[in-house]
């Protein structure tokens, strides 16, 4: 969706599923600099990551609001930023989900041995 942005310049805030696996989704918002059809990541301003569709519209929904009502630096992200925030929601969603902690060590046995 393009967006005109309280400074006056124009923004693309795009949407996308990066990732399905059976039930599972990861989805990517993010926010560049300019208004056309073509994105590429020197003009990737912003990202935020969800993991399912009903938080990703949510989000979406946010991030035009913010740009089009919001000064550029409240919400506007460094390069190294977003790719910080890529690596670290691919990570998360990567892992292996223990239904029993959130970690091995949340699963071992702690009870003593009193004889």
């Amino acid at each position: 969706m393009r967006v005109v942005g309280k400074d006056g310049k124009a923004y693309l805030v795009s949407t996308m599923r990066y990732i399905e696996r059976g039930y599972e989704e990861l989805w990517e918002t993010a926010v560049f600099e300019g208004g056309g059809c073509l994105t590429f990541s020197k003009t990737q301003r912003y990202t935020f990551w969800a993991f399912d569709a009903h938080m990703a519209q949510q989000v979406h929904a946010g991030a035009v609001w913010e740009v089009k009502n919001e000064p550029p630096q409240s919400w506007m992200m460094s390069s190294k930023q977003v790719a910080e925030d890529r690596r670290s929601a691919i990570e998360s969603f990567d892992k292996p989900v223990n239904p029993f902690g959130s970690s091995a060590e949340d699963s071992s046995d702690d009870s003593t041995d009193d004889t």
